[in-house]
């Protein structure tokens, strides 16, 4: 099997907030699994949101918050053969929406109406293995603007 290959996308959002990365911040998780995500919304944009890993020994990380804990409260487990492959979503000076969707047809939405229109995907064609692993963006008391990571390996050349 070849190594990883992080595969970003382009940041969406406003310019407010702290930049964040969560590989630079963690690194430990380059090598672990996606297994949740938590977060917040007030029906009009994301208020924040949380990533939890698995290590390859089973161990589950929790990187921080980033936004804030406030609002209405969900999350999307992710079983062992499950991995995001597409999001979707809204941003104007914030992100306003996201739309999380697997590869078992499994899908959450959360966050409000307003913004732009935006999709993130991976050609399955070039990385048939490709799943999202983590988040870069700024945050400060909302999720300002984010920007997803995937990850793929065995790429076809």
């Amino acid at each position: 099997m070849s190594a990883a290959i992080f595969l970003p996308t382009s940041q969406k959002g406003g310019s407010g907030g702290t930049a964040f990365d969560e590989l630079a911040d963690y690194p430990q998780i380059v090598n672990y699994r996606l297994v949740n995500i938590n977060y917040w919304t007030n029906n009009t944009i994301l208020r924040g949101i949380q990533l939890e890993w698995e290590s390859p020994h089973g161990e589950i990380f929790t990187g921080n918050t980033h936004g804030t804990s406030t609002g209405t409260f969900g999350s999307l487990t992710l079983n062992r053969r499950e991995r995001i492959i597409t999001m979707t979503g809204r941003a104007s000076d914030r992100v306003n929406a996201l739309t999380l969707i697997t590869n078992q047809g499994n899908s959450v939405n959360f966050g409000g109406n307003g913004g732009t229109p935006f999709q993130w995907v991976i050609s399955f064609t070039d990385y048939p293995n490709v799943a999202f692993h983590h988040f870069t963006g700024k945050s400060g008391l909302d999720v300002d603007a984010l920007e997803a990571i995937f990850v793929a390996e065995n790429p076809v050349n």
